[in-house]
């Protein structure tokens, strides 16, 4: 996702959460920033950068977008062939070990 689309999204974000009162733009010497003030009257200031490897994305060229594609019911799934392990887990939570029950 470019710089810009990440910006817009952030905003879009930011502005649905009911604790915020409102967020303003604000300039700096090498990009565009925001800055967030809470209902509680506590501001943050937020900065995104966009770096890509040598050889990486040509800003020069549009934006490919790519989208996950989804099944019927809402949720992912994995390309044909590839196996799907559930999340490893360890601790209390796991069902194994000092802490099984």
């Amino acid at each position: 996702m470019r710089l810009d689309r990440f910006r817009e999204l952030l905003r879009e974000q930011l502005a649905a959460h009911p604790g915020i009162a409102s967020i303003e733009e604000y300039q700096v010497p090498s990009t565009t920033g925001f800055a967030v003030r809470f209902s509680d009257g506590v501001t943050i200031r937020l900065r995104a950068f966009a770096t890509a490897p040598p050889g990486g994305d040509d800003t020069s060229k549009p934006e490919k977008i790519v989208v996950k594609s989804e099944s019927v019911s809402g949720v992912a799934r994995a390309p044909a062939g590839v196996p799907v392990r559930p999340p490893y887990r360890t601790g209390r939570d796991a069902g194994d070990g000092p802490f099984a029950s």
